[in-house]
């Protein structure tokens, strides 16, 4: 969903798409457990942590 919003800028596609989600699992931020372990798995490295409160910041306006 992000990388449709940021890189392809069909964000009100992706903003359905977050609709959608949250609708049938719940916001992201309800999933994480904050233990880190995916941070500790990818392979880019990325705060997926922070990312995440991020992309949730971006979908709900």
């Amino acid at each position: 969903m992000y990388t449709y919003h940021n890189v392809y800028c069909l964000k009100d596609h992706a903003k359905w798409m977050f609709k959608e989600y949250v609708e049938k699992e719940g916001k992201l931020s309800d999933a994480c457990k904050n233990c880190g372990m995916c941070e500790k798995k990818c392979p880019q490295h990325l705060k997926i942590r922070d990312e995440l409160k991020k992309v949730e910041a971006i979908f709900k306006n």
